[in-house]
């Protein structure tokens, strides 16, 4: 029998040992070995009806627009249903959103992002998707991203396989503070149909939420709408529009007939909401085709 030199025999016991020491690939199916403190792979099963895209808003609290979730529900139509099962397959922070998606939602469908899982669960039948942004209001902390903390806040929204969700901190005794003034803030913004020929009329609706005004005394707002190719503004000035509200989540629609001489392509649709000279701006796409000439 021919014997390695020393040296062959050594660097095939090393490689022999790094095979045996390397983590074997996650299994796809319910049961998945996914290591503690992490969500990535995790199974999930919904307790609420989960609209496509980015259609899925929870505050860091657990608080839920439910205005708007219907609204969203109703315009993107549902992914996944109320006790069907996905999985996690990226958690990544984002300004003062943590986003976690799941079956690789909120992109096209069947393409995942960079160094993001590709696993779906098998009797997962509509494997499309969805994408639910947890807004804390700060940038999310390593304690925000624990998986347990997660599982609390997604308490309505998602039962995480492997994850206990603790529950939420009983509030201490304070004492009693003034209510702050009456604001706004925007929430989310849509272009209706989301693809539109030329000709044809568009939806401009903006969501927004009204805090510390009452039925008695609304709150004065100026809406303001701006469509854009590119970067060139279509509307020489942005299309305003004024009201008064009172407390609650409300949303305010404007129609625009799209131009015949529109060129095909991608558009963005650009909202504010002003008040006390505070502008926030949320934007969204849509898609103008040539039908309708």
């Amino acid at each position: 029998m021919t014997r390695k030199p020393p040296v062959l025999a050594i660097a095939a016991l090393l490689s022999s040992l790094l095979l045996s020491c390397a983590p074997a690939p996650p299994r796809a199916g319910p049961g998945a070995n996914v290591p503690e403190g992490t969500l990535e792979g995790r199974a999930v099963t919904a307790k609420i009806d989960l609209p496509l895209h980015k259609g899925m808003l929870v505050y860091g609290n657990g608080e839920i627009d439910f205005a708007v979730y219907r609204v969203k529900l109703e315009s993107l139509g549902s992914s996944i249903r109320r006790y069907e099962r996905a999985r996690i397959t990226q958690v990544k922070k984002k300004g003062n959103q943590l986003q976690i998606r799941l079956n690789s939602g909120g992109r096209t469908p069947g393409l995942a992002g960079r160094n993001e899982l590709r696993w779906i669960l098998p009797e997962q039948m509509n494997s499309l998707g969805t994408l639910i942004l947890v807004d804390y209001g700060h940038p999310p902390t390593l304690a925000d991203m624990q998986p347990a903390s997660v599982a609390r806040v997604l308490r309505d929204v998602l039962e995480i396989d492997g994850v206990s969700a603790p529950p939420a901190a009983a509030p201490s005794a304070a004492p009693a503070t003034p209510d702050p003034p009456p604001g706004a803030r925007i929430l989310s913004v849509e272009a209706r149909p989301s693809r539109v020929a030329r000709g044809k009329e568009l939806d401009l609706a903006v969501h927004f939420e009204v805090k510390g005004a009452s039925t008695g005394q609304p709150l004065g707002l100026t809406i303001h709408r701006q469509l854009y190719r590119g970067e060139d503004p279509l509307f020489s000035a942005p299309r305003t529009q004024q009201g008064h509200w009172s407390t609650g989540v409300h949303s305010a629609h404007f129609a625009f007939t799209v131009p015949s001489t529109a060129g095909p392509g991608l558009y963005r649709f650009k909202g504010w909401v002003s008040h006390n000279g505070k502008d926030e701006t949320v934007e969204a796409l849509f898609e103008v085709i040539a039908g309708g000439d």
